[in-house]
């Protein structure tokens, strides 16, 4: 069967959330609950198949070193709180390779069985985006390849198929703490073989036929603890595997080159001369070894853990920022201002509740909108009951290697910065007409530091410094914040921006150049 069209762009982000689970991993075996998972969950579309024993998790020293300098560092204690809640059972990550928006894109399951702490499980899933759901025997937990989509899947019993390369995968890598099963499926190789008779720059050049023939599916097996890396790469033929062997590490340095990893390059050519690729017969093994010497500094372990991790949490956010800008474009579209409109302000021209209660109805929250209140104020004894009801859109979650401080329940970190000539907070309704510097130039929402979040109902927002402006902004490793701009974007901003021009970015009406550094 051929493909007419592959979500293609997802792929990259789809494996940085497996690698990223890895790092929990332990031992495991192909075995019979394999088989019976596998016949419940695993279907034509699957690329990558994970299974991880959580009862040997075990961290790199080197990691655990570079997490040990932040105190109450937010990964580390989440990691550990993964592997207790599970309590030893093993956990699989399935990537399929969706055929429409609505598919599933990322799946974790797990059985469900005393001893399972299944609420802290839950709230772990929710905070990046994964529906759960117990099915039986099995709990599962699932990511859209598209997350803004407002219809979760979670069945795909209609892809059900039989992958008949998986448990020879499995079995290749079964003596590793952690196993990797890549099966590309037959419609993506064919896809393959139609749209790329050549290999991109990025992968060396040549013939695609190094690849299409030389990989039929490959087994990784890893062993955190250690830092070892095992994979087996099964071929179509001798004649394949030969071929695969010999340009795989052409292909792996050049596929090095185009990584952002420019702070770590020397360190990753030492990795690379640590690599071997032979070919057996028909099958390829490819081992790296002395990871762990190379690692005794934390300077790589450190580097591959921010571009794993710190995607990651960036694209939740952004996903998040972006569905509160659409629902007030959406609010304006059908009240002809901003929130609040006219009718939920007293004669003073103050709301008793936020835009983020005012936009309810455009996020999917209509039920949750008619529970309120609206002619009191957020904190009255009828409103204050569904502080505890916030949607996980307004959920917060720290950024990667940030000290962890714990958000109260019903509290978000997500608001709007308030101010003169801002666009929110003003006693005046603002239509989208009113922004004259340009929607594109204006602020609507930004995150700040988990110390300075708000009750998502309240009032409260981002009451900024006029002297320095930036000073509650949550930032990311490189020093960066994420803003939602009232044309619907999310950009990323310079953390250390001049006060002048991140007032300007926050005002409407000032008529200010915006220059950004480049």
């Amino acid at each position: 069967m051929k493909m007419k069209h592959r979500n293609f762009r997802h792929v990259p982000f789809l494996l940085l959330i497996v690698f990223g689970l890895v790092l929990i991993g332990g031992r495991t075996a192909i075995a019979q609950e394999d088989a019976a998972f596998a016949k419940a969950y695993i279907n034509g579309t699957t690329m990558i198949v994970a299974k991880i024993d959580t009862k040997r998790a075990q961290l790199p020293d080197a990691l655990v070193k570079m997490f040990a300098g932040s105190k109450g560092n937010t990964i580390l204690n989440e990691l550990e709180s993964i592997r207790k809640s599970l309590n030893g059972e093993p956990l699989y990550v399935m990537v399929d390779f969706p055929y429409s928006h609505a598919q599933t894109a990322i799946r974790i399951v797990f059985k469900n069985k005393s001893g399972i702490e299944m609420e802290k499980l839950k709230v772990w899933a929710e905070r990046y985006q994964f529906a759960t759901q117990v099915q039986g025997e099995y709990v599962l937990a699932s990511m859209q390849a598209y997350p803004t989509s407002t219809k979760i899947a979670i069945e795909d019993n209609v892809l059900a198929s039989t992958r008949p390369d998986l448990a020879p995968a499995l079995q290749a890598s079964q003596e590793y703490p952690v196993q990797i099963a890549i099966l590309p499926p037959d419609y993506l190789w064919q896809t393959f073989r139609d749209l790329m008779p050549t290999l991109p720059p990025k992968l060396g050049g040549g013939s695609s036929s190094v690849l299409t023939e030389g990989v039929r599916w490959a087994s990784i097996g890893i062993d955190p603890a250690k830092l070892q890396i095992h994979a087996s790469v099964q071929s179509r033929s001798e004649g394949g595997a030969k071929i695969f062997a010999e340009q795989f590490p052409r292909m792996l340095a050049k596929a090095t080159e185009a990584l952002p990893l420019a702070d770590s390059r020397s360190s990753i050519q030492a990795l690379l001369k640590l690599t071997s690729a032979r070919a057996t017969g028909d099958r390829v093994t490819i081992d790296l070894n002395g990871l762990q010497e190379l690692s005794k500094g934390t300077e790589l372990v450190s580097s591959f853990a921010n571009q794993l991790l710190g995607p990651l949490s960036s694209r939740a956010k952004m996903d998040q920022l972006k569905q509160m800008a659409l629902a007030v474009h959406n609010y304006e579209s059908a009240n002809r201002v901003l929130p609040p409109n006219k009718e939920a302000r007293n004669a003073d021209g103050k709301s008793g509740l936020s835009w983020r209660v005012h936009i309810l109805p455009y996020i999917g929250e209509v039920k949750l909108y008619g529970e309120f209140n609206l002619k009191e104020a957020w904190n009255s004894e009828h409103n204050l009951k569904l502080l505890d009801k916030m949607p996980k859109l307004f959920k917060s979650s720290p950024y990667p290697f940030a000290e962890s401080i714990e958000i109260k329940p019903g509290y978000t970190t997500f608001v709007a910065p308030i101010g003169v000539d801002t666009i929110f907070g003003g006693v005046k309704p603002v239509k989208l007409g009113d922004i004259q510097d340009g929607t594109s130039n204006t602020i609507f929402f930004v995150e700040v530091k988990a110390e300075r979040a708000v009750p998502w109902t309240s009032t409260e927002d981002y009451a900024f410094d006029m002297e320095r402006p930036g000073i509650g902004l949550a930032l990311d490793k490189d020093g960066n914040f994420l803003a939602a701009n009232g044309d619907g974007s999310v950009q990323t901003f310079p953390g250390n921006l001049p006060s002048k021009t991140l007032i300007h970015l926050f005002q409407k009406n000032d008529g200010q150049v915006i220059e950004l550094p480049k």
